[in-house]
C-alpha cells in the first residue's frame, strides 16, 4: 500500500510540474525510424541492385504460400521430402531450385544422389543384379554387389520392385528417418543406413556410377563446387582406387562444365568401436596420397585435388575430439597443406566441447557447429577470425538436434557475422533434391531476405577450401549465374506488378 501511494504522488507531482497548457504528443514516424533499426543484419541490408530488390519483393508471397501448407503441423516444419508433399510445387520450391547454389561444402561420399536415380543405377546396372534382404530383423534392405555373398538370404533388388515383394516407396522409408523423433531414437534408424549401402563400393564399377548421378544431379542442382567428405578405410590400396574413380568422374563431368570443380576432404572414423590411434593411420594414408594425387586436368596448372581432413560419426557416441589434439596439432598435420573442416557440435548434450577443440585445431569450418551458440567467446572469435559454420539445417531436423527449424540457431550465426553455408550432408537418406531442400527450409523457417541467401550461397565460394584465385574464378562464374537468375525471377516480378 504504502509503494501504491508513493507512486501516485510521483505521478501527481510529475503533472503538477507541467507547463500550463502543455501537450505530450507522439511522434508515430520517428519511432518507426527508430524502431527499424532493430530489424535486419549485415546480410540482410546489404545493398541491392534494382532487379535484386524486385526480386527480393516477391519473397512474402512466396513464402506465405509455403507457411500455409504447414500450418496446424507439430513437426516437420520447412521439410519437403519429409514434411508436406506439395512443399515442392511451391513456388518458393521452384526459386529455390533454380537458385545458383555456389559450392556443396559438406556431404558425405556419393550421397548426393536423389533416391530414385540411385534406385535406377541399382536396378539398370549391366555388371549383374544387385540383390537386397527381405527378411525381417536388423538386416532388412541391406544392399549386395553383385557376386558378393551374403551372410542372409536375398534377392534381386530389380526383381523385388518388379514383382512388388518390396514396393519403391518401402525401399525408401528403409533409407529414411521421420520428423519429430529425439537425436537418440533418429541415430538408432540412421546408422544402420551406411551399412544397408556400404557393401555396394566394393564394386568399382558401380561406384563409380553412383558418383558420377551424385555430381551430375548436383551440376543440375546449380552447384559450381562440391566438396565430398570421402570415408578412409584400412587398406590405403582400395583408399586409392576410391579417390582415382571420383577424380574419373570429376573430369568426365568437367569436361562438359568448365566452370565445375571437386575437391575431396578425406575422413576416418571415431567411434568407440576404433581406437584413436587406427582413426589417426587413416588418416595419415589421405596425407599421403595428397602429395600423389591432384587435379591436373589443366596439365599446365595442377591444383590440389584432396584439400583436407576431418573425423565423423554420431559426436555422442564417439572418443571425444580432444582425444586427437596430439595428432591434428602436429606438425605431420600442421605442414601437410592440408586444411581442417572439422565435424563438431552436432549435439544437444551439455559436456560436448568439441567446437572448441575444433577452432584450437585451425578449423577453418565448423562442421554443423550447432551448439556454437552455448560459447559466447567462441562465437565472437569465429566471427573475427572468419571460421565458417557448414549448417545442415534438414539434417539437423531429422536427426533430433532442431525439432524446430524455425529455432535453428544458425540463422543467430549467419546474422551477427559469423559465415555460414548451407549444405545438405546425407542428401540420399534426408533428401530428394539435396541442397535445394536447405535452401526453401532455411528461407522459410529463417524468414530469409534476398540479400541473407545471397550471403549464404556466396560464403559457399568464399569459404571453400580453395586456394584465392580459384575462388576468384568460381566466384566471377558464380556472379553471371546469380544475374541471370535474377534478370529472369524480376521479369516474374515485373509481370505479378502489371497484374495489378
Amino acid at each position: 500500500m504504502k509503494r501504491a501511494i508513493a507512486i501516485l504522488l510521483t505521478v501527481l507531482l510529475a503533472l503538477c510540474a507541467m507547463p500550463a497548457g502543455a501537450e505530450t504528443t507522439f511522434d508515430m514516424e520517428a519511432y518507426q525510424a527508430e524502431r527499424a533499426q532493430w530489424f535486419g543484419s549485415e546480410a540482410a541490408d546489404r545493398e541491392l541492385t534494382a532487379e535484386e530488390q524486385a526480386v527480393d519483393a516477391l519473397l512474402p508471397a512466396m513464402k506465405a504460400e509455403a507457411d500455409a501448407l504447414y500450418a496446424g503441423k507439430s513437426t516437420g516444419y520447412g521439410l519437403v521430402t519429409a514434411g508436406h508433399p506439395d512443399a515442392a510445387q511451391t513456388e518458393l520450391f521452384a526459386f529455390c531450385k533454380a537458385l545458383p547454389k555456389g559450392g556443396e561444402l559438406h556431404i558425405h561420399d556419393c550421397l548426393a544422389i536423389p533416391f530414385d536415380k540411385f534406385v535406377d543405377i541399382l536396378v539398370n546396372y549391366e555388371g549383374g543384379d544387385v540383390s537386397v534382404c527381405l527378411e525381417d530383423g536388423p538386416k532388412y534392405c541391406y544392399l549386395y554387389a553383385p557376386g558378393v555373398e551374403a551372410d542372409v538370404e536375398t534377392v534381386p533388388l530389380k526383381a523385388a520392385l518388379e514383382d512388388g515383394s518390396l514396393t519403391r516407396e518401402q525401399f525408401r522409408q528403409a533409407l529414411s528417418v521421420e520428423p519429430g523423433l529425439t537425436s537418440r531414437q533418429a541415430w538408432d534408424i540412421f546408422q544402420p543406413f551406411f551399412r544397408k549401402i556400404g557393401g555396394l563400393s566394393s564394386d568399382f564399377v558401380l561406384a563409380e556410377q553412383l558418383y558420377d548421378a551424385a555430381l551430375r544431379s548436383c551440376v543440375e542442382n546449380g552447384l559450381t563446387l562440391v566438396e565430398i567428405r570421402l570415408r578412409m578405410g584400412p587398406d590405403s590400396e582400395t583408399n586409392r582406387k576410391l579417390v582415382d574413380l571420383v577424380k574419373r568422374v570429376y573430369f568426365s563431368i568437367k569436361t562438359e562444365n568448365p566452370d565445375f570443380s571437386v575437391r575431396l576432404i578425406c575422413t576416418s572414423g571415431k567411434s568407440l568401436k576404433s581406437t584413436v590411434e587406427s582413426s589417426e593411420d587413416m588418416l595419415r594414408t589421405a596425407i599421403q596420397m595428397s602429395r600423389e594425387v591432384v587435379d591436373d586436368f589443366d596439365p599446365e596448372n595442377p591444383r590440389p585435388f584432396i584439400i583436407g581432413l576431418d573425423m565423423v560419426n554420431e559426436e555422442d557416441m564417439s572418443h571425444p575430439l580432444s582425444e586427437y589434439a596430439e595428432f591434428f596439432m602436429s606438425d605431420e598435420v600442421q605442414s601437410s597443406g592440408l586444411q581442417l573442416f572439422m565435424h563438431c557440435g552436432e549435439s544437444l548434450r551439455l559436456d560436448n566441447e568439441a567446437v572448441v577443440d575444433a577452432y584450437m585445431f585451425g578449423a577453418c569450418r565448423m562442421g554443423h557447429g550447432y551448439n556454437l551458440y552455448r560459447y559466447p567467446k567462441l562465437m565472437k572469435a569465429a566471427a573475427e577470425k572468419g571460421v565458417a559454420v557448414e549448417a545442415c539445417p534438414v539434417s539437423n531436423c531429422l536427426l533430433g538436434y532442431a525439432t524446430d527449424l524455425r529455432l535453428h540457431p544458425a540463422q543467430n550465426y549467419l546474422r551477427n557475422g559469423i559465415p555460414v553455408a548451407l549444405c545438405s550432408d546425407d542428401g540420399l537418406f534426408l533428401e530428394d533434391a539435396p541442397l535445394t531442400e536447405d535452401f526453401f527450409a532455411a528461407t522459410l523457417s529463417w524468414n530469409l531476405t534476398l540479400g541473407e541467401i545471397k550471403t549464404l550461397a556466396e560464403n559457399s565460394i568464399l569459404y571453400s577450401g580453395l586456394p584465392e584465385d580459384e575462388v576468384n574464378a568460381l566466384h566471377d562464374a558464380w556472379q553471371k549465374q546469380w544475374d541471370a537468375f535474377i534478370a529472369e525471377w524480376s521479369e516474374t516480378a515485373k509481370q505479378k506488378t502489371a497484374l495489378y
